[in-house]
């Protein structure tokens, strides 16, 4: 098996997300899960870090990023709460190109997609 050099910015991400995950996602994550309830403004915020557009291309809108960093957000927000990580993880879905290859189809910012918040799937309803 060989081993993985993670570059500074794949460093530097990962810290700004456990960063973002203990300071902003862990104070409202057992409330979330007990009411279940999905904290649409932490899915904002996530959105305006542009999480959800780090493995898509920067000509469509994207961060042009790759799975590895995607990865390494959604571990370090798993970290504390696994409903915010998978939400992030589901939006990573939506095509970044339809199926012609001739549209580009920009990923959801702000935490949005085309008909309002980016859906979950995991059990929990949007606050």
């Amino acid at each position: 098996m060989t081993g993985y050099d993670l570059t500074e910015e794949q460093v530097e991400l990962a810290g700004l997300v456990r960063s973002f995950a203990d300071e902003v996602v862990a104070p409202v994550s057992y409330e979330a899960d007990r009411t279940k309830t999905l904290p649409m403004d932490v899915v904002a915020q996530m959105g305006d870090m542009g999480l959800f557009g780090l493995p898509f291309p920067e000509e469509v809108g994207g961060q042009g990023g790759d799975y590895v960093t995607l990865g390494l957000a959604i571990e370090a927000l798993a970290r504390v709460d696994q409903s915010i990580a998978i939400t992030l993880e589901a939006g990573r879905r939506r095509p970044a190109r339809r199926h012609d290859t001739e549209s580009v189809v920009r990923p959801p910012a702000g935490g949005r997609g085309r008909s309002g918040p980016v859906p979950h799937r995991c059990g929990r309803r949007v606050a």
